[in-house]
């Protein structure tokens, strides 16, 4: 069976929404944040590897 999309006017979008923030979501909080800063550390340093090799290879050459 197919589900119905439901259409609200703006006051009651607004009503529906706030329910489910102040009842049924949680926020991750920290573990979201830590996340992002993992990747964006794993990230710096894959390209830092990335500089040092080009630099070491460029001594070696002269």
């Amino acid at each position: 069976m197919k589900k119905k999309i439901k259409f609200y006017d703006d006051e009651t979008a607004h009503r529906v929404a706030q329910h489910f923030f102040d009842t049924e979501y949680e926020d991750p909080g920290i573990e979201k944040w830590s996340g992002f800063l993992l990747s964006d550390h794993t990230a710096k340093l894959n390209q830092q590897e990335t500089n040092d090799d080009d630099l070491h290879f460029s001594k070696l050459d002269k």
